[in-house]
């Protein structure tokens, strides 16, 4: 058996990245922002990190799915409040604090939804604008949670 070939140096693909992007009009994968003749192979407008590959362009979703879990979950609530009263009929007085709650999970389902439905603009924004909608979509939901609790507890 001979010796085995000496391997391949690797390639510098920033350097490949930034010759393809400098004579073309290329957007960026997350923000579409225009990376044409970069100097450095980071999104000047949203801060992605770039590289070059041969494929699909995959999404990253888990900020989006973290985002709209709150809101998918309520609108699950909100539906079966509606089968229970459907089938069992509403409560002859409703305190405020129930249609308080009802109408929040309807409201939270909703933007949940617009939010999916737009999800390709939300993955376009950059990173930390992201995070921050997740921690503002939290925030309210927990506050909302112990708000309507305080009502059911005596």
């Amino acid at each position: 058996m001979g010796a085995s070939p000496e391997p391949e140096q690797p390639n510098d693909a920033d350097g490949l990245l930034l010759d393809f992007v400098r004579d073309r009009d290329t957007a960026c994968p997350r923000c579409g922002y225009n990376v044409r003749n970069l100097t450095k192979p980071i999104c000047p407008e949203c801060e992605e990190p770039l590289v070059l590959k041969v494929g699909g362009r995959s999404y990253p979703i888990r900020w989006l799915l973290a985002t709209v879990a709150p809101g998918i979950f309520t609108g699950i609530m909100a539906g079966v409040m509606a089968v229970i009263f459907l089938i069992v009929g509403p409560p002859p007085a409703v305190p405020l604090g129930a249609i308080l709650t009802g109408w929040f999970f309807v409201t939270s389902a909703a933007v949940a939804g617009a939010i999916i439905l737009w999800s390709r603009r939300f993955i376009r924004q950059p990173q930390p604008r992201q995070v921050m909608w997740v921690v503002l979509v939290w925030v309210i939901h927990l506050c909302a949670f112990f708000i309507f609790l305080s009502y059911a507890l005596p």
